[in-house]
């Protein structure tokens, strides 16, 4: 049994507790304040006095109040644990998820793709990209690079809808998204004038933009962590 749901039966119980705990004096003080009267022939009966009787019943409405706001607020508390208990679970399956396509596609599928292509090309080399190494690709070079960049493609569209987590597929991911966004460039442009395809690896594009602004804003961290008091002066 999880936590949460732990909580939700303890407060459950002392809601009960303290409810039964005014709710048994309130009915013992009403039954105490109806003293036995004679009637006129004798008997016995449990009448009160008028006025005793308005306040026995104030007693006796008073309890079932308390009994109905303190299940009132268990309900809302309950409410309140088991939803935040849903969210945690849909984190760590987002979490969960994005190390397993991680695991499987980044340091797998793609990391196969990369050995093959990277024999041939050199996606760091600021100086080329795919237009000036087209001529040197083979068809089947070519395909393997839309598989790799369908692969990114896929990552990117997860994150957009929550299935993966953002800031895991970032530490992981954002080296080869961005140089394979910059090698791919015309590669990409070539695709997208086609009036069949205008949105191939657009989330690619829109994420690399995203990565690449944070990148810089932790370098400029890192940065400013690692500098001396001294070399700030300068």
């Amino acid at each position: 049994m999880n936590d949460p749901m732990r909580a939700v039966i303890y407060l459950y119980i002392v809601c009960a507790s303290v409810a039964l705990s005014v709710a048994l004096p309130c009915e013992a003080e009403v039954r105490a304040s109806i003293t036995p009267m004679t009637s006129q022939d004798g008997e016995l009966t449990n009448s009160a006095p008028p006025s005793a009787s308005v306040a026995d019943e104030e007693k006796r409405a008073d309890w079932p109040t308390i009994l109905g706001a303190a299940n009132v607020a268990a309900i809302v508390v309950s409410v309140a644990l088991i939803w935040l208990q849903i969210r945690k679970t849909q984190e760590w399956n987002r979490r969960k998820a994005t190390h397993d396509f991680v695991t499987r596609v980044i340091f797998g599928s793609v990391a196969k793709i990369r050995s093959v292509l990277e024999q041939k090309i050199n996606p760091y080399d600021e100086e080329q990209d795919y237009a000036t190494m087209q001529q040197n690709l083979t068809e089947e070079e070519v395909r393997l690079l839309r598989d790799l960049l369908n692969y990114l493609e896929i990552m990117c569209l997860g994150i957009k809808h929550g299935i993966l987590d953002n800031t895991i597929a970032y530490d992981c991911a954002c080296v080869v998204l961005r140089i394979y966004c910059r090698w791919a460039q015309p590669y990409i442009d070539s695709a997208q004038d086609d009036i069949r395809f205008p949105f191939n690896w657009i989330e690619m594009e829109h994420r690399n933009r995203r990565w690449t602004k944070r990148l810089e804003q932790d370098r400029e961290r890192h940065f400013d962590s690692v500098r001396s008091p001294s070399l700030k002066k300068l």
